[in-house]
């Protein structure tokens, strides 16, 4: 996980550019964000546990 300038936290899903990167906001929003405008929580979450979660 990752947070912005602002205080807003997010999952990183992919890289878009060099410089880049799409992200899913705690909002529930998917954006690219610049990648020196980003800080890491030091919180991991695993994508296929979250999608097996929601499935159940």
């Amino acid at each position: 996980m990752v947070e912005d300038e602002e205080g807003t936290k997010a999952l990183v899903i992919d890289e878009s550019t060099e410089n880049t990167c799409f992200v899913f906001t705690e909002n529930g929003c998917v954006e690219d964000w610049y990648k020196v405008d980003l800080k890491k929580t030091g919180k991991k979450i695993s994508i296929s546990d979250l999608l097996r979660q929601i499935g159940e």
